[in-house]
């Protein structure tokens, strides 16, 4: 049963007055920061309204390069407290992204320049996201760390409405561990700052979330006690929102107490609420719930209503765990309504919600390795901080006895600075060979030249490209098989091939993300064969993990390939750690064609399959029209070698 929770937890945004770009539109927005006669003050403003307004929660990917480049802009002025808010500005991309690594880098980094600016809300505030991904993520324990830090920031600078927030995050996430006596005590002193402080709204909230814990300790009459209070408390507020979730919450207990008329009618009443306002989400939840009830009592013409009804808002929102939920109410009313054929279909899309949903847990498991690896290094790297500052006193001491010394001494020491002086030259030399091969590692080798020579690369557009995506299904079911040495062994295995193969075929990786794979062919040179290349490398790829289940009978994994041609732009993004990356809808399209894809089969897009299509050395079958969010009907094609 999905319960609920009224949210304190969500992103913490800096908040700029109002300004005057803020009015501007997005071509607007675009000329003026690209304008250099403007103050850089105005031009940073443009970017930063730029980002929020029209790319942030819609473009992401789009969002992250113009926060580079408002990053790139602070820094070349000085202006620091524009980078601090470019820094939370790319973890916050990052974030929707799913690039939960790199959201937590910028986090740190915008934090550690508040600390700078002596800005304590600023450094509670990153703590804060900081620990939102890291529960998000399973990482509890490090999470309760970072809210804890928080926690102590707030109250040192008496900031009473933040350090509640804080508190009731820290008790959300002790409720989701089962820890009912932390989450409780949370809860319980979060409500008594939101009394001194007469948050009235904020009170409601709390006396919901701790209606959550009794409800999760199986306290069904506490749990409907403090409901109550909090629906009693949002109806005097007019909060038609806060009143729908908690309607929603108390409607779950009834229908697990069998009592589905109360049930009926309260999942009714939120139903009413969350329409009159608009909320999707809210609607779907009180949907998915009147037709349980409605499956409980029979009426089986009722419960298909419903739940038709939940899917199609449950598909508008994107919400992959209540398209799930409606699949399966869907599934149930139909097989029991003799409609096998239907109740087939709503079957299927239930199981390929489910493994979206055990996807998105396998990414979680390699997002935790990286996570701990990521620690341990920065562990590491302040030990050798340490070690090399102890190393620096120890020299200056060694100095000053050196100046005491007889002339013997001298030119024996003077004889050890010449072999320091031929060691160095050596190792300088080394260095820049290992640099060299390092930075050809992680940037096209054109792109990386440019950068040694002009200090900068220029992001460019490509009008011919074409992208590939690959993505483990199920892959939750191995890494429960595995232990996380073994589970980065084996995406180690697959990744150094998907490598390879890349090579061969003259694509460029991308990126990673978790256990998806990223390609491009057709920059940062451009090349008339692109859709060629890309097919070829991909069914290379589907022929490496054919030969590799092959050999693993009890670990196969399933993968799924998608493929798009189009335009995209390119470049370097980040400032201490350099990325190659591409943006667009080409993109945006080819992670679509992977997501609508079938194990084992190459999904292409209409744009592909066009440039494809007379090429004897490939076989396509038209896949039909698929309804993809965001983009309509799209026609796809399966590929394969002829």
């Amino acid at each position: 049963m999905r319960f609920c929770v009224s949210v304190f937890a969500g992103i913490y945004f800096f908040i700029l007055p109002t300004l005057a770009t803020a009015q501007l539109n997005r071509e607007e927005l675009t000329s003026l920061w690209l304008d250099e006669s403007r103050s850089y003050v105005v031009r940073l403003e443009a970017l930063d309204n730029l980002v929020w307004d029209y790319y942030m929660f819609t473009q992401p990917d789009s969002a992250v390069h113009f926060a580079n480049e408002m990053l790139k802009l602070a820094i070349e002025n000085k202006e620091e407290t524009f980078q601090s808010k470019a820094y939370n500005t790319l973890g916050v991309a990052y974030w929707n992204l799913g690039e939960f690594v790199l959201a937590i880098e910028n986090y740190t980094r915008c934090m550690e320049l508040d600390r700078k600016l002596g800005d304590l809300t600023g450094v509670s505030i990153s703590m804060n996201n900081i620990a939102l991904i890291l529960t998000d993520q399973g990482l509890y324990t490090r999470a309760m760390e970072y809210y804890n830090q928080s926690l102590k920031i707030k109250e040192s600078i008496n900031d009473l409405p933040g350090k509640a927030k804080t508190l009731n995050n820290m008790g959300i996430l002790m409720n989701d561990q089962g820890d009912f006596e932390n989450a409780m005590n949370y809860h319980l002193r979060s409500l008594q700052i939101k009394k001194e402080l007469r948050d009235t709204a904020g009170m409601a909230a709390s006396l919901n979330n701790i209606g959550m814990v009794y409800a999760k300790k199986g306290d069904e009459i506490n749990a409907m006690k403090y409901y109550n209070e909090s629906l009693k408390i949002k109806k005097r507020l007019n909060d038609a929102k806060g009143s729908a979730l908690t309607l929603t919450n108390m409607g779950h207990i009834y229908l697990e107490k069998n009592k589905f008329t109360e049930a009926e009618n309260l999942y009714s009443e939120s139903l009413g609420l969350s329409r009159k306002i608009g909320d999707r989400s809210a609607s779907t939840d009180a949907l998915i719930g009147l037709g349980l009830v409605y499956d409980q009592l029979g009426l089986t013409l009722k419960s298909i209503q419903t739940n038709q009804e939940a899917i199609v808002l449950a598909k508008e929102i994107g919400m992959v765990d209540l398209i799930q939920k409606a699949a399966r109410g869907l599934y149930k009313a139909y097989e029991k309504n003799g409609d096998y054929k239907n109740a087939l279909e709503m079957h299927e899309l239930h199981l390929t919600m489910r493994d979206s949903l055990i996807g998105e847990e396998s990414r979680k498991a390699v997002f935790k390795q990286q996570f701990k690896f990521e620690y341990e290094k920065k562990m590491l790297e302040d030990s050798l901080a340490f070690e090399k500052e102890k190393a620096v006193k120890d020299l200056i001491i060694a100095e000053k006895d050196a100046r005491v010394q007889n002339q013997r001494i001298a030119l024996f020491s003077s004889g050890v600075t010449l072999f320091l002086l031929i060691i160095l030259a050596i190792t300088v030399y080394q260095g820049k060979k290992r640099s060299d091969a390092l930075l050809l590692n992680i940037l096209p080798e054109h792109t990386a030249m440019e950068l040694k020579t002009k200090g900068s690369s220029d992001a460019k557009v490509f009008e011919n490209v074409t992208i590939i995506f690959t993505d483990f299904v199920d892959f939750t079911k191995l890494s429960e098989q595995l232990s996380p040495g073994q589970l980065v062994e084996e995406l180690n295995d697959c990744f150094s091939e998907f490598d390879r193969i890349i090579k061969k075929h003259g694509l460029e990786k991308i990126k990673t993300i978790g256990d998806a794979y990223m390609a491009v062919c057709g920059l940062p040179i451009p090349n008339s064969d692109h859709a060629e290349k890309t097919i070829m490398a991909a069914i290379a790829i589907l022929d490496y993990m054919d030969n590799r289940n092959a050999k693993h009978t009890t670990s196969k994994i399933n993968i799924r390939i998608g493929v798009h041609s189009g335009s995209v732009v390119a470049g370097i993004v980040g400032l201490n750690k350099f990325q190659y990356d591409v943006w667009g809808d080409t993109v945006n399209i080819a992670a679509r064609m992977e997501s609508h894809g079938t194990i084992g089969k190459i999904n292409t897009s209409e744009a592909t399959f066009n440039m494809l299509k007379n090429n004897p050395a490939f076989k396509f079958t038209e896949k039909g029209i698929t309804d993809v969010k965001g983009k309509g009907e799209m026609r796809m094609y399966w590929a394969e070698k002829a």
